[in-house]
């Protein structure tokens, strides 16, 4: 029996948090000037057009991995709802 194979579209379910995902660790160990979009895609596995779905470039990505970092961040010190404390 051959695997099925998704039909060309839509993105595939996870495809956004994976290419996230993968932008922290590559901005973590090479910095974003020496990330490129060819790495990202490359390294969270998902279809090559997208990157281009989901975000208007690089930078677009970059804030989706520094806001995915800070709520790992928040997660962990336990200040999830920090804004709503004074």
């Amino acid at each position: 029996m051959t695997p099925q194979r998704r039909r060309p579209g839509r993105p595939a379910h996870g495809s956004r948090e994976k290419l996230v995902a993968a932008a922290c660790d590559l901005f973590a160990e090479r910095g974003f000037t020496a990330a490129s979009p060819t790495m990202v895609l490359d390294r969270s596995g998902v279809g090559h057009g997208s990157l281009y779905h989901y975000f208007d470039g690089k930078e677009a990505l970059a804030l989706a991995a520094i806001e995915q970092m800070r709520a790992d961040l928040m997660a962990k010190l336990g200040l999830e709802n920090s804004e709503d404390r004074d």
